[in-house]
Order: C-alpha cells, then structure tokens, then sequence
C-alpha cells in the first residue's frame, strides 16, 4: 500500500515544506501559548493547573462544534483555487463567517447556563472545581470570537498564504502573555486574579486576533468577494455539508478527552496535574503533524479541483511521509529526557514521577500518529469528512475510552497503563486511514 517512490521529488518537497511550515508555526505559537500560560499558573498549585487544564478542554468541548467550519473554508477555497476561481474564494470566507459566530454566540449562551454543572463532572475537588469556574466565566465570551478566527485560518491556508495565520496568532500570544503576567499575579499595580485573570488575558488575546485578522482580509481578500454582500443559500448548505462531520468528529472527540479527564480524576488530583502536562506536551508535539497535514488538506483539494486525483493521491502519501519523519526527533528528544521536560512545568516532585512514563510512551509512537492523522487531513481535502468521522470515533468511544478505564482504574495500572492502550489505538487508526487512502474511493467525492 505504500508508494513506490521513497524519496520525495525537490520541487514538491520545496511545495510541502513552504506551506507546511508558517502553518505549523501558527499551530506551534497557539500551543506554546497554552503552555505559557500552564506554566505561570502551575505556581499557583495543583489545584489551579488541574483547573486550567480541565477549563480549556471544556471550553473547546463546546466551541468544537464550530471548528469544523475551519477546514471547510479550506476546502472549498482550495478547490476554487485548483479549479481556477480565485474570485469566488471570499464568498466561501463570509459564509464560514457568518456560520461560525452564529454557533459561537449560541454556544456562548449555553455555556453559561451550564457551567455551575460542568466541572463536577470531571472533579469532585472543590479546590479545581472553584478555580476552575473563575477561569471559564471570563473565557466563554470569547466563543463568538473564536468563530471569526478559524474561518479566517481556513481561509489563509486554503489560498495557501498560511502566513497571515502565523502572523495573527504571534500578535494573539504576545497580548496573551502580556496579560497573565498582569492579571494572574496582579502586577504593575492590577488585581491579583489568579485562574480567572488566565481566563480574562486569553479573551483579549482573541479579540486582537478578530482585529487582526479583519485588518488582512480587507487588505488582501476583498477583491476575492470579502464583505461583498451576504453568502447565498447554496454556498451556506455546501459549507454546511463538508463542515458538519467534521464538527461532529471534534466535538465527540473534544467529549471523550473530558471524559479521559474524568477517568484520570478517579486516580487524584496530582494524576489529573500530570494529566494536564502530559496532553499540553503531547498537543504541542502534534501540531507539527497537524500542520502539515492542514498543507496536505489543501494540496489534495486543489489538485482534484483540477481533476488529478492520481497528483492529489500523491500529496496524500508523500505528506504523511514528510510529516512522520518530521515527528521522530520528537521521540529523540522526549524518551530520554521525560522527566526533564515535565519538570519545566511541574515544581512536585511526585507529580514528575506520576508523568514521565506515559511522556515516554507517546515519543515512542507520536510518529505514526502523524502518518495517521496526515492521511485523515487528505481525506478531509477530498471531501470525504464523513469516514474520518465514523473511523475516529468508533474507535475512540468503543474501544480506547472503555479500555483506558480498563488498564487504568480497573486494573491499577494508572497513567501508565492508559498511555500504553493509547498506543494500539494509533497502530489501529493509522493502519484504517492508510488502507482508506489506499483504496481511492476518495476521489469520487463530489463538493
């Protein structure tokens, strides 16, 4: 099932890394900013960093319900690009737009009124539970916010100009960390609000990013219809139907990593602690992977949009390719020096101790995840949203959340044992999308 070429050719591997990288960038800076900001709460306790970790996979529970519009801006805009239609791009923009805030406000409004019920579903803490509502209260408004900004990246990166991203999220992070350092410890003469000023400085950091992004799209994508009058219902539905099972797939994968939260807090508070550290690391390792396969999404939309599925087939293997040797100086790098790592955000001792063996396991496959997750991000760009749904979710709600209450509680084998079953839940989805990919039912998707 694997191409015969081994060696990518100069010129395709010049396309993949100069569009990969400012994506990974931009991913890379978002991330770095979470943990940024995990590291300057961590010295306000395991409580506060259990808190903030739970409060953002909350949070991106309910806003997942809109992400989905992200990479379907990106590919319909890169299909219009493959098909010659530049001019058309920006009217794919407004209705992401218009879509996704809607469902943001909407979401907004319903986090509200469920929040008091949301983190006893995860802790019985009092402390996480406290800390964890103040630092949620500020964050929720931005879910509107939010909406604007994936559309917006969709956009960049299916026009190929991921740059503007890059650009809109380092403005995001500098704001972000401007405003811990003044909020979460009350310095140069501002309250101390600790959880709740993390929660307040991350909302201001989006807002510039709306600010930033709506700055560019009036530079650069107004020719292309930006703001050039309402989306039309054909255009919405279409967005609709390639973005939904996408949405689907994040929000039902955003619920089982709070119910991975849940299972982790049966264990305590200093596992959920590590927990917390462990996923930030992981995401930051991912996101690489994610990136590239963000540039294989758009390459694999625009070659069908100029109907070479053999050419669009090819970007699907030589990207995953890229992308998993990109992730083996990862393993390089955490295996022998978990604890090392895990200490940069962890004062406790035991804490370290409870984290550094699951770190090790996810160097060790964090690899083939990429090939894996690639592969998916091309059938994506295919249009073909609804297996990578059915896939990803089959195989995390029957068999990796039920088997890590298994290893993990169950049979006492704690973090470690959840981490090891996490690496046959890879083996197994990567080997689903490789044969997916392979057989080539993809092509015949029609947008």
């Amino acid at each position: 099932m694997i191409p015969e070429a081994v060696l990518i050719e100069k010129s395709r591997l010049k396309t993949i890394v100069g569009l990969s990288l400012p994506i990974v960038g931009g991913m890379l800076a978002q991330n770095i900013m979470s943990l940024i900001d995990t590291a300057m709460v961590g010295r306000l306790g395991n409580a506060a960093l259990a808190s903030v970790g739970v409060g953002s996979f909350l949070f991106m529970l309910i806003m997942s319900l809109a992400l989905g519009v992200s990479a379907g801006v990106q590919t319909l805009v890169a299909r219009r690009i493959g098909e010659g239609n530049p001019n058309l791009t920006g009217h794919d923009l407004n209705a992401g737009i218009l879509i996704s805030s809607s469902v943001g406000l909407v979401l907004a409004v319903i986090g509200y009124l469920i929040l008091p019920y949301l983190y006893p579903l995860v802790s019985q803490d009092p402390a996480v539970i406290e800390k964890g509502v103040a630092y949620l209260r500020p964050r929720i408004p931005s879910m509107i916010f939010v909406g604007v900004n994936i559309s917006f990246r969709g956009y960049w990166n299916g026009i190929s100009k991921p740059k503007f991203s890059l650009l809109t999220v380092l403005v995001a992070m500098v704001v972000n960390v401007f405003f811990n350092y003044l909020l979460i410890f009350g310095n140069l003469g501002f309250p101390r609000l600790e959880t709740a000023g993390a929660g307040l400085a991350t909302t201001f950091a989006i807002l510039i990013a709306v600010l930033t992004n709506l700055g560019l799209g009036l530079r650069y994508a107004r020719k292309n219809g930006f703001l050039q009058g309402l989306p039309d219902k054909q255009r919405i539905q279409t967005l609709i139907r390639v973005s939904l099972p996408e949405s689907i797939r994040n929000f039902f994968m955003f619920l089982g990593l709070v119910v991975f939260f849940a299972i982790v807090g049966l264990l305590g508070t200093q596992e959920l602690a590590a927990f917390n550290v462990i996923l930030n690391i992981m995401l930051v390792a991912l996101l690489p992977a994610m990136g590239i396969g963000t540039a294989a999404l758009t390459l694999v939309s625009q070659s069908l949009g100029r109907k070479e599925s053999a050419d669009a087939k090819r970007w699907g293997w030589e990207v995953a390719r890229f992308g998993a040797g990109a992730l083996l100086l990862f393993s390089l790098c955490v295996v022998p020096f978990a604890e090392t790592i895990v200490g940069l955000f962890i004062p406790d001792a035991g804490t370290i101790s409870i984290a550094a063996s699951p770190l090790r396991i996810i160097g060790l496959f964090m690899w083939i995840e990429a090939f894996g997750m690639i592969l998916s991000f091309s059938l994506i760009g295919a249009g073909a949203t609804k297996i990578v749904m059915m896939t990803s979710l089959l195989i995390q709600w029957c068999l990796s959340l039920p088997l890590n209450w298994f290893w993990g509680v169950y049979l006492g084998y704690g973090l470690y044992g959840m981490f090891l079953n996490g690496f046959f839940m890879v083996i197994l989805r990567t080997s689903i999308f490789t044969f997916i990919w392979h057989k080539e039912r993809w092509s015949r998707t029609k947008i």
